[in-house]
């Protein structure tokens, strides 16, 4: 005596192998697709990576220009700013006497093309650079920041004799 049972009534047994047929070609497309969005990710985020980067860079030398710019300018606040600049340098300098010697000198008569030597230097390096980061752009300012800073203070001319007043005798 036979026993039959019905797995699947054979209207649904075409539906089924199709659904088969269909699990199977998704089992081979699927980690294709999932590999060619793993590049598109990859091509995305090295794309952005360096938008990012540009877009710093850009907005760091736009606060610097902005900076130059603000105490370059006939203001009382830029005024302001560089009378206590040049107030601390003279306090400093006066202290060294650097300004009197012959460095000193040939300093404060050659400081346009030093200064803009002290600008261009950071300006060649970066466009150079290979592949250049926030922190080179970092580094890079201040290094322009600080050659300005040692062109005012070995630069600055001594203070004039006038201003020094004259010695008093004790009597």
């Amino acid at each position: 005596m036979g026993t039959s049972i019905t797995l699947i009534d054979s209207k649904n047994l075409e539906k089924a192998q199709q659904g088969v047929k269909l699990l199977k070609g998704v089992a081979i497309a699927l980690p294709l697709i999932v590999l060619a969005l793993l590049a598109a990710a990859t091509f995305y985020d090295t794309l952005v990576h360096y938008l990012r980067l540009g877009l710093r860079a850009i907005a760091a030398i736009a606060l610097l220009v902005a900076a130059g710019g603000f105490l370059t300018r006939p203001s009382r606040a830029a005024g302001g700013v560089r009378r206590w600049f040049g107030s601390a340098m003279g306090c400093f300098q006066g202290g060294t006497g650097v300004g009197a010697t012959p460095v000193g000198l040939s300093v404060g008569r050659n400081k346009r093309p030093l200064r803009v030597g002290a600008i261009l230097l950071p300006v060649i390096i970066f466009t150079l650079w290979s592949a250049p980061s926030v922190t080179v752009l970092i580094v890079l300012i201040v290094l322009a920041l600080l050659l300005l800073l040692a062109i005012e203070l070995v630069g600055r001319a001594p203070p004039s004799p006038a201003k020094l007043g004259t010695p008093t005798s004790a009597a």
